[in-house]
């Protein structure tokens, strides 16, 4: 499937509305589809689909594709598009990359190896403020594990903003609400911080998944305690365990319990 002049037209005007669109079709019409437009109108479309739709599709780009089209994007649609890109792949998006473009993937990525950069993965949904709690439940429809992907908030420009408990989106007297009216500001996680420095940050007795930014707040994917530990102990010998680390999955569980009872207008 190729574009013709009048798509080209609303790729480059309408992007929200041709993603939409896009998100009807099977994966492989539509990096089919896109694959056919030049690098920045790609980009700019990419980056207005939903987080589960994006994640699927760039999984079928080559290294290569998306070397192309991270170089050739805006600032706003490339970070959009790295938040959905698991860390684990950014040394194969360089190696397929030509000359002129390590320089801008480098930049992009932020690598080096043992910060939280390297460590990302795509396992979260993005919102906007303005998205209704029933339109990011729809998005979670499609989801194997719904209640276990973190919600972050973002703006126009991909900037973090917040994140919001999954029990305020699935409870049903929530439906017509903005997700904004239920957004936590919880601090991210900056990605060129070192994983050593964030292992002890408060926010894990609360969230299993934190945010990581850039630069300029820009979401570039979602971090877990554990993988953080796991590739911790690949650089270091065993140490007995801390006992922060021993009360975390208490602590999850009985944070879980408080929101139900809050959210969902149970009483314990």
């Amino acid at each position: 499937m190729k574009a013709d002049g009048v798509l080209l037209h609303f790729t480059g005007s309408r992007p929200q509305a041709i993603a939409r669109e896009l998100e009807k079709l099977p994966v492989d019409d539509i990096r089919d589809f896109l694959i056919g437009l030049p690098g920045p109108d790609l980009a700019r479309v990419a980056s207005q689909m939903s987080s589960l739709a994006l994640t699927r599709l760039l999984a079928e780009l080559t290294p290569g594709q998306l070397a192309s089209c991270l170089t050739e994007a805006s600032s706003s649609d490339a970070s959009a598009l790295v938040a959905h890109i698991p860390g684990r792949d950014y040394q194969k998006i360089l190696d397929a990359a030509d000359g002129g473009q390590k320089s801008r993937l480098q930049d992009l990525f932020g690598l080096h190896r043992l910060t939280i950069a390297s460590q990302t993965t795509s396992d979260f949904i993005r919102v906007t403020p303005g998205l209704s709690c029933q339109e990011v439940d729809d998005q979670l429809g499609h989801a194997d594990q719904q209640e276990d992907l973190p919600i972050f908030v973002v703006d126009d420009q991909s900037r973090y903003l917040g994140l919001v408990p999954i029990l305020a989106i699935l409870a049903d007297h929530n439906e017509d609400s903005r997700v904004g009216k239920f957004m936590i500001e919880v601090p991210p996680i900056r990605a060129e911080s070192s994983i050593k420095s964030v292992l002890s940050l408060p926010e894990w007795y609360e969230y299993p998944c934190l945010p990581v930014v850039d630069a300029d707040n820009r979401l570039l994917g979602s971090v877990a305690a554990s993988d953080l530990r796991r590739a911790d102990s690949l650089e270091h010998e065993p140490e007995e365990a801390s006992p922060f680390f021993a009360l975390l999955d208490n602590a999850f569980e009985l944070y879980a319990d408080t929101l139900d009872y809050l959210l969902m207008g149970r009483k314990p």
